[in-house]
């Protein structure tokens, strides 16, 4: 399905490469925590 495209995008290796060089706040403890944050906050 559809989905399932969407889900593997968002996985959190790509979201961390996505990250990575932008000017987000407080980066590093986003990617420290990414793992726990895209369990509670992106629904697969």
């Amino acid at each position: 399905p559809i989905a399932d495209i969407y889900a593997r995008e968002h996985s959190a290796d790509v979201i961390a490469e996505r990250l990575v060089g932008s000017e987000l706040l407080l980066l590093d403890v986003v990617l420290e925590n990414l793992d726990e944050i895209v369990q509670r906050f992106v629904q697969v």
